[in-house]
C-alpha cells in the first residue's frame, strides 16, 4: 500500500465516486454506500455533506458528520462516515459513531483496519474519548476490523427492523492510537 490517506470529498472527486458507487452496486445491487447510488447529484451531496460536516441546516433525526474517501494515491477504495455524537435512538442502538465500507475489488487488503485506524483520529480531534462501533454478528471481517482497533466487545443485540443480530463495540480512543503504527505496518 503506497500512499493511503483520507480525504473530505470534494467536486474534483465526482467522477471517481460514481465509478466507485457502480462498482459497490454490482457487487450487491441493494447497497447504497452513504446513502448513495450511481444517479446521484453530486454537487448537492456535497452541499449536504459539508452543511453536516458543520452541524448547520440539519434534518430531522440527523447529528452532525464528516464523510471521508478512503484514498490510495489518487483512487477512492472506502468510504467513512464519522457521527460526532450518538444523540438519536438508532445511533446509540446499531448506528454507532463510524461507519465505513471497502471497495468490492480492494476488500481483504488491510484497508478497513487502516481506515478505522484514521477515523480514530479523526474522532481524537472531535474530542471524543470513546467511540461505539457495530457491525453484524455475521460479519467476521468487520468484527476483526474492530477487534484488531482496540474495540471491545460490550454486547449482541437483535434489530427487529434489520432482522439480525448486531456486535456493540466500544473503542477508547487513546488505546487504539498508542497501536497505530503497528497496525499501519500490517
Amino acid at each position: 500500500m503506497s500512499n493511503i490517506y483520507l480525504k473530505f470529498p470534494t467536486i474534483d472527486d465526482k467522477e471517481k465516486w460514481i465509478e466507485y458507487l457502480k462498482e459497490y452496486r454490482l457487487d450487491n445491487p441493494k447497497a447504497k454506500p452513504l446513502s448513495c447510488t450511481e444517479d446521484i447529484n453530486y454537487e448537492e451531496w456535497l452541499n449536504k455533506i459539508t452543511k453536516e460536516h458543520n452541524g448547520i441546516d440539519l434534518e430531522e433525526g440527523r447529528v452532525p458528520s464528516s464523510v471521508y474517501f478512503l484514498m490510495n494515491d489518487d483512487r477512492i477504495v472506502g468510504n467513512l462516515s464519522i457521527r460526532h455524537n450518538i444523540d438519536n435512538e438508532f445511533l446509540s442502538r446499531i448506528g454507532g459513531h463510524i461507519g465505513y465500507g471497502v471497495r468490492p475489488s480492494e476488500r481483504r487488503k488491510g484497508y478497513a483496519t487502516i481506515m478505522l485506524n484514521l477515523a480514530l483520529e479523526k474522532c481524537d480531534e472531535l474530542g471524543l474519548e470513546n467511540v461505539l462501533v457495530t457491525c453484524k454478528e455475521d460479519n467476521i471481517g468487520s468484527a476483526k476490523t474492530i477487534e484488531n482497533n482496540c474495540g471491545v466487545l460490550k454486547e449482541v443485540i437483535f434489530d427487529s427492523q434489520e432482522n439480525c443480530k448486531f456486535k456493540k463495540y466500544w473503542i477508547n480512543i487513546k488505546e487504539a492510537l498508542i497501536k497505530k503504527e503497528e497496525i499501519r505496518r500490517r
